[in-house]
């Protein structure tokens, strides 16, 4: 009985996480980072560390999305011709 409902929890915090992800990723097409608009890219990183409801624990989840938006970045950033 337990396990099942661990298994759930795990499953419904890795739906979060996906659902989070895509978010994130469809932020950073929107936001295109360049000079002109740090401070748009600077406040959607602001905004995305402050979200609460994706993980358990409010630290755990403040870092893993910062941890996402980096990686998404990064990935933004090296696409760009």
């Amino acid at each position: 009985m337990k396990e099942g409902y661990l298994q759930n929890k795990i499953r419904e915090q890795n739906d979060r996480i996906l659902a989070l992800e895509n978010e994130v990723k469809t932020l950073l097409k929107i936001v295109t980072v360049s000079k002109d608009n740090y401070d748009q890219a600077k406040e959607l990183m602001i905004k995305a560390s402050n979200v609460e409801q994706y993980t358990l624990s409010n630290y755990s989840s403040k870092n893993m999305i910062i941890k996402i938006i980096k990686k998404e970045m990064i990935k933004y950033f090296f696409s760009k011709p």
